[in-house]
Formats: structure tokens, C-alpha cells, sequence
């Protein structure tokens, strides 16, 4: 699976995870259709659990 996405999502909690994607689709940086990185991708990106991850990408 290829994913392409152009901006570094930051944060360490679900909130602030979720914070930076929402940011990114205010600021037009994410594109509807535009795919994610998956839970355990991100999370390993991060260093932080696939759960924190999960949570956020809920919100």
C-alpha cells in the first residue's frame, strides 16, 4: 500500500494526533480521498502505542 501523504503528523496522545491531522485538513495540506498512514505505522513513527494511534484516528 503506497501512502502519500505530504505533512508530518505530530503529537504523543490521541488529542493532540487528532489535532494535527484536523489542522492539516483546515490548512488544505490534507486532501479528501488522501489516504493515512495505517494505526501501526504511525504509532511506530511516533513511538507511541497502536492504541493512541486508534483513538485518534476515532475521534
Amino acid at each position: 500500500m503506497n501512502v502519500s501523504v505530504q505533512y508530518q503528523i505530530r503529537g504523543h496522545s490521541g488529542n493532540q494526533i487528532a489535532a494535527s491531522i484536523e489542522n492539516a485538513i483546515r490548512s488544505g495540506r490534507l486532501h479528501a480521498g488522501e489516504r493515512l498512514p495505517t494505526v501501526r505505522a504511525l504509532a511506530a513513527r511516533l513511538r507511541v502505542s497502536p492504541t493512541t494511534v486508534a483513538a485518534a484516528y476515532n475521534a
